[in-house]
This record gives structure tokens, C-alpha cells and sequence, in this order.
């Protein structure tokens, strides 16, 4: 029991000072900027109360009770209003220093801190605010809130016997107002779809145009058949006024239809031109710097490198620019996992990079641009690189890719770890092994329209670079036809349209190829390649087909479609889940009929090209004799509390970080029962438990939810959704737990 409480108290060692560093982060963005925004408030009550929740598995009280007066001083200013004043920051940085205190006596280095002071100071404080009305279980602490909605800093300094030096006087704060991530993405998705309507106000538009030209044909009809009946009676017969009644009309109806044309033609320009400004503005608004999400990699990166004892140089740039903030909230973890590798496994100990003549200290990048659309990350270190032949080795081990394996370039090799279960590692430790962690860099890029792809030279270092658009929402797609079926391909991801007759397509080893200048392109049907036709490329009347060639400088594929539609500013809708796990499809758009087209990801489209796509297992691992149990929780050392019960008593446990995670092990392996946080980033513990009872796949499949939320109603909730059983934290029994497993399974 000593070595599991050391391995829990290193766990937490790591964690807790994530946490510090990310609050005391965004206390100095907030006394910097004058103004603290609303996601911020929230990530900070959402990081305090994760410390919380770690310290309480770990048995540290202190740390706990400091935790928890944090939280609640943050929760106050998030639901009743108010602001962070100067005096708030002061306690919230004291209680800071004393966590680091308390865990930092730990090793019996120092005494722990005496705390009572902090939490008296806390208290009052706490005790002039206005009291915490109820929150409703349906509106948990979100970690997707907008960053549109500061709460201004008073412009206060604590009373002193000095003067304050005198100061310019602070700029007026533009007026703001506080809006739900959900309400604002559905107003995003609103003036998506008025810019998709005005498409059907275009369509109008030609209709009218093309009745103006009816009318013409027919005035000209008539104007032949008049002549000719006059010619026949004679001028001055029984039928002219009847021909100049009809003529008449005729003239009315022509003035009507251009005056009608007019009108709608001005409308719709306009109601494009407002639509079109509206959705750009609600873009611009979702925009931040990346140094928002990513303002503390260096300090992470720091730390973690002085754990392992890794001297390390730490560079970041591109912080300045903006992206999407829901773009950037998808990367950060994908993006600390690659720094966390690279510090972890990349970076050679001091004694080996002399040998090797490098520097002592090692150096580690992350950069971030914005170019045409499209952000790219790029996370780069000087270590010993990737081993081909350990990687040759592993992917024969695991049976990946069959017998290709062996014919596989060092370039396509490297993609291969990005498979789901590959490691080079041959045993499995607490912190490593499983081969989980790059598949998920994978698929969140993926999941964003994007591609991730790595370089790497034995002994002389990595790059992973990430290519994602700038925005989550609206992009330029081209619709293009293959069958009954519309699909939208964006533009960043297009290399050129071509139409390609005979001459311009040939075979290398067998199979069809476009030529491109000097340069052969592997060539498919789109139908084919998306698996909905069986892959013939038909020539239509004039002998050639419209192609289109996607992905990046690297790889390419052109694809054969039976219509090209144009270029459309189309709403990219996330369509849920599940979503075909080889990450083709990205989302939807929404079409004038109503119909909604698939959005293609181009890049994975183009990693297809050659034999298989390179994104999916060929051979499953044999199913467990015994029961595998998934533990889904924000914390890490609650993750490794729980894991080393059940692996105690016998039993297989995965870890999830959240619920999205936690549904991509669900749809991959066979899972036997979930154990579920409630408040976790991304998706919690209600989501995941919505979700699953929505697929039917994962309907059966037992839940219980242990958390920190004991309100009734939160356990109504928890119940209602369809949890199996509800345990709360701070009651947590490891007998209730086995017991409850022992009765579920």
C-alpha cells in the first residue's frame, strides 16, 4: 500500500502544479489586461476544483480545504457577478503558495504551512460576497464558454502608507455583455443557414430572369401571329380590339416581370452582402490569441523537464496570432501530448547528447501560423529522433499493416504511429505503453477537417506538424457529385481542378495514375474511395471526366466525380456521433433544399492513396478472459487511484481524460463497464452517459458515475440519464465500489 500511496502522491506532485501554473496564468493575463474573461472564470473554477478533487484521492486534507475555498471564491464571481478585484487576486496567489507549501513538505524537507490565517482571510472575504443561489443541474461548469464576455477589474490597490507612483488614467472598457457558448454557436449556425437561404433567393432570381426571357419569346410569338391575322381580315376588323387588349397585357406583364427582377435581384444582393457580413462578424468574435490556450506550454514544459531531470530549452512563437477558440480548445491537449513526448521520450540525457556532440541542453519549439485559411502547429525537438528499425519491429509485433510492413518507405513508416494500440514500448507501465496517445492527435486533427503528419532522423530529432482551418464553422468548400450523393471538399485541401480525357490517365504497377506534368498522381473515383460505389471512373459525352486533385505536397490523390458544383461558403456542422472512424468525413453543410452534403477531410482522403488508407487496424487483439473496465476522469490521480484498485482485484482497466475520449475507446475495444467524473472538459459524465444510451451499440454497457456533485437533483439527473449506480467522493468506500462492479458485472 506504500508503493501505491507514492505512486498517487508522484501523480499528484505532477498534477497539482498544472494546475497552479494554469490559474496563476490567467491571474496574470487578468491584472495585465484590466479585464478577466468569462471562459477564463471559468477554466480557473474548473482547475480548482479539479486540484480539489485530486488532493481528497491522494489524502491530503489541507490542500483540499484551500482548494475548496478557491473554487467557491470563483463560483461566487462566475454565477452572482462581481469582480476579481485586487484583493481577491491577493488570497487566490496566497493560497497558491500555500498548496506549494503544503506539497512541497511532503518529503519532510520543511514543515507544512499553517493555513488557518489563508482560510480565515478566505472566509471573510467569502462571507461579504452575496450567497451562491442554487445551480441548476442542467447548466454544469462549462469549459467551452466564449471568450467574448470580460468582467472588468476595479481599478483598486490595496491601502498603504506610500503614495502610489501617479499613473495614466485607464483606458474605457468597451462595452460587453455575457453570452452561452451553446447560444452563441446557434446563432453562428443561424447566420450559416441565412447565407445558405440567400442561395434559394439566387435560384429565385435566375427563375425570374428566365421568365423575362419567356415573356420576350412570347411577345415575339405574338407579334408574328398579329401581323398575320391582320393581314388575313384586313386592318380595322371585329378581333383588333381584342389583339390590342392582348397586347396589352402582354406589355404590362413584361413591366411587371422586369420591375419584380429588379427588386429581388437588389434584395437578394443585399441580404447576401448582411448575411455574409454577419457571419463573418460572429467568426471574427469566436477568434483569440493562440496564447489563450497555449500561453503556459513553457512553464509546463519547464517543469516537466526538471522532474526528469531533462535540461531543456523551450521556445514558442506564433502566440500573438488568432484562430477559432473551439480550434484551439480541440488542439491543446493533442499539443501538450507531443510536448510532453518530446521532453518524455525525445530529449537524450545530458550525458548521451555530449557523447553525441550536441548541446547539454536540449531544445524543444512549438510554432504556430496562419496561412490561406489553414493554422498549423508544428512541435519540433533536437532528441534521438525516431528509430525506423524499433518501428519496423513493433509494427510486426502488433501485426499492423500485414505483410506491407515490410515493403513500407521510412516516410509511410512514420504514419504508422499514429495507428490506435501502436507502441514501440514492449511492456506497459502506469504512464506509458498502451499506444493511445498519438491516435488521438490523429483523430482530433482529423475530426477538424485537418491532417497531422511527422519527420524524424535517428539521432537528430522529431516534427509533428498539425494543419487545421483557422475556423471550426464556415469554410470554402467545393460541392462536387459522384452518384446520387453530394459531398463538399475544402478548398484548403484542394491542389487543382482538372478535366482528364484519355491521354492524361495511365498505369504505374497496375494501377490508374493522372498525369501531371512529369508527375503521376494515384487516381480513384470518389465514390469508390469513400466505399459508397464499386470504383469505376466513367468518361461522360465529350470522352472526360472532372477530377479533382486533393491533399498537400506530400501526398496526393486525384479523385474522379461525375459533377462539379462550385464553390460554396458553406457552415460546417458537427453531425455527432458516431462519425466512420477512419475520419473521411468531417461534418456536414447545410444545402438550399434542405438536403445536407458531407464534408470530406481531403487529407485523409489523400492518405488512402496506395495500398489501404494506413488508418485502420487489419487485426483486432483477442478479446480479454477478463472483465475490462474504462475509468473516465479529468484528474490524473484519480485515475490512478482507481486504476490500482481494480487492477488489484483482478480486473482490465483503460483510462479516458474525458467523455469524448472515453466514446472513442467505447466504439474501438470491448468495454465490460464505465466508471464516470461528472465534471470533466470537452464532455462530462452526463454527456458520455447521454451519448451512449443514444447508441445502441453502447446502451447496455453499465455506468457508474462517481463524483463530487451530491445535490439531489444531481443525482436525479444522473439516474434519469440511465446510470447504473451514483457514488459520491467524498463518501468514496473502495468496498461500495467493488461491490457495486461485483453486482453490475
Amino acid at each position: 500500500m506504500n508503493d501505491l500511496r507514492e505512486r498517487l502522491l508522484q501523480a499528484f506532485r505532477i498534477e497539482h502544479r498544472d494546475y497552479i501554473e494554469g490559474i496563476g496564468a490567467f491571474l496574470d493575463a487578468a491584472e495585465r489586461e484590466g479585464t478577466v474573461a468569462a471562459r477564463a472564470l471559468d477554466e480557473m473554477f474548473r482547475q480548482a476544483h479539479s486540484l480539489k478533487g485530486a488532493a481528497r484521492a491522494v489524502g491530503l486534507p489541507a490542500v483540499e480545504t484551500v482548494a475548496h475555498r478557491v473554487e467557491t471564491l470563483f463560483d461566487r464571481i462566475r454565477t452572482v457577478g462581481g469582480a476579481l478585484d485586487a484583493a481577491a487576486v491577493a488570497l487566490v496567489r496566497r493560497a497558491l503558495d500555500a498548496v506549494e507549501d503544503e506539497v512541497a513538505s511532503l518529503d519532510g524537507s520543511a514543515p507544512p504551512p499553517d493555513t488557518a490565517p489563508l482560510l480565515a482571510a478566505l472566509d471573510a472575504h467569502l462571507g461579504e460576497a452575496a450567497p451562491v443561489p442554487a445551480r441548476p443541474a442542467e447548466a454544469p461548469a462549462s469549459n467551452d464558454a466564449p471568450d467574448i464576455a470580460p468582467v472588468a477589474l476595479p481599478d483598486t490597490a490595496p491601502a498603504g502608507p506610500a503614495a502610489p507612483e501617479p499613473v495614466a488614467p485607464p483606458q474605457p472598457l468597451a462595452e460587453t455583455m455575457r453570452v452561452e457558448v451553446a447560444r452563441f454557436d446557434r446563432i453562428m449556425e443561424t447566420a450559416g443557414e441565412l447565407v445558405a437561404g440567400q442561395h434559394q433567393r439566387d435560384e429565385a432570381v435566375r427563375a425570374l430572369a428566365d421568365l423575362g426571357r419567356q415573356i420576350g419569346e412570347l411577345r415575339a410569338g405574338w407579334g408574328k401571329l398579329r401581323r398575320g391575322l391582320r393581314a388575313r381580315d384586313g386592318a380595322g376588323g371585329e378581333l383588333d380590339p381584342l389583339l390590342d387588349q392582348i397586347e396589352q397585357r402582354l406589355r404590362g406583364v413584361a413591366r411587371l416581370q422586369r420591375s419584380v427582377h429588379g427588386q429581388e435581384r437588389r434584395a437578394a444582393r443585399t441580404a447576401r452582402q448582411l448575411g455574409e457580413d454577419l457571419q463573418r462578424e460572429l467568426g471574427d468574435a469566436r477568434m483569440v490569441p493562440v496564447e489563450v490556450a497555449f500561453g503556459t506550454v513553457r512553464p509546463m514544459v519547464r517543469a516537466l523537464a526538471a522532474d526528469l531531470g531533462v535540461p531543456v530549452e523551450v521556445q514558442a512563437t506564433g502566440l500573438e496570432l488568432r484562430a477559432d477558440r473551439l480550434v484551439l480548445q480541440r488542439l491543446k491537449d493533442p499539443v501538450l501530448h507531443l510536448l510532453r513526448n518530446a521532453v518524455g521520450h525525445g530529449i537524450e540525457p545530458a550525458a548521451e547528447r555530449a557523447a553525441r556532440g550536441k548541446p547539454p541542453a536540449g531544445a524543444v519549439s512549438l510554432a504556430f501560423a496562419v496561412d490561406q485559411g489553414r493554422l498549423t502547429v508544428t512541435v519540433t525537438d533536437d532528441g534521438r529522433g525516431i528509430d525506423a528499425a524499433r518501428l519496423r519491429s513493433a509494427a510486426r509485433r502488433l501485426r499492423l499493416a500485414g505483410d506491407e510492413v515490410e515493403a513500407m518507405g521510412d516516410t509511410e513508416l512514420l504514419q504508422l504511429v499514429f495507428r490506435p494500440g501502436f507502441t514501440t514500448r514492449e511492456e506497459v507501465s502506469d504512464l506509458s505503453g498502451r499506444g493511445m496517445g498519438l491516435s488521438v492527435v490523429w483523430e482530433a486533427a482529423t475530426r477538424l477537417g485537418g491532417a497531422v503528419s511527422v519527420r524524424s532522423r535517428a539521432g537528430a530529432g522529431t516534427e509533428f506538424r498539425l494543419s487545421v482551418p483557422v475556423t471550426a464553422m464556415a469554410q470554402a468548400l467545393l460541392l462536387v457529385r459522384a452518384g446520387d450523393q453530394l459531398y463538399g471538399i475544402p478548398a484548403g485541401g484542394i491542389e487543382r481542378l482538372h478535366r482528364a480525357g484519355p491521354a492524361d490517365i495511365g498505369t504505374v504497377e497496375g494501377r490508374l495514375v493522372l498525369r501531371i506534368g512529369d508527375r503521376p498522381v494515384p487516381l480513384a473515383s470518389l465514390a469508390g474511395a469513400l466505399g459508397a460505389g464499386d470504383g469505376e471512373i466513367q468518361m461522360g459525352g465529350q470522352r472526360s471526366v472532372p477530377v479533382v486533385v486533393v491533399g498537400g505536397e506530400e501526398r496526393l490523390l486525384a479523385v474522379a466525380c461525375d459533377e462539379l458544383l462550385g464553390l460554396r461558403q458553406g457552415l460546417v456542422r458537427d453531425l455527432g456521433h458516431p462519425l466512420p472512424p477512419s475520419g473521411l468525413v468531417s461534418g456536414g453543410v447545410l444545402l438550399e433544399d434542405g438536403a445536407m452534403a458531407l464534408v470530406i477531410n481531403p487529407f485523409v482522403l489523400a492518405g488512402g492513396a496506395g495500398a489501404g488508407s494506413g488508418l485502420e487496424l487489419v487485426e483486432r487483439r483477442p478479446e480479454p478472459t477478463t472483465p475490462a473496465i474504462l475509468v473516465v476522469d479529468d484528474s490524473l490521480t484519480t485515475r490512478t487511484l482507481e486504476k490500482s484498485i481494480l487492477e488489484a482485484h483482478g480486473f482490465e482497466v483503460h483510462l479516458a481524460v474525458n467523455g469524448m475520449q472515453a466514446l472513442r475507446h467505447l466504439r474501438a475495444e470491448r468495454i465490460d463497464l464505465v466508471i464516470a467524473d461528472v465534471q470533466m472538459p470537452e464532455l462530462d459524465g452526463f454527456g458520455l452517459l447521454a451519448s451512449m444510451k443514444e447508441d445502441p451499440a453502447l446502451a447496455d454497457i453499465p455506468v457508474i458515475l462517481v463524483t463530487s456533485l451530491e445535490k439531489r437533483e444531481d443525482r436525479a439527473r444522473g439516474l434519469a440519464l440511465g446510470a447504473d449506480a451514483y457514488i459520491v467522493k467524498r463518501k468514496f468506500d473502495q468496498a461500495e465500489l467493488l461491490s457495486t462492479i461485483g453486482q453490475l458485472l
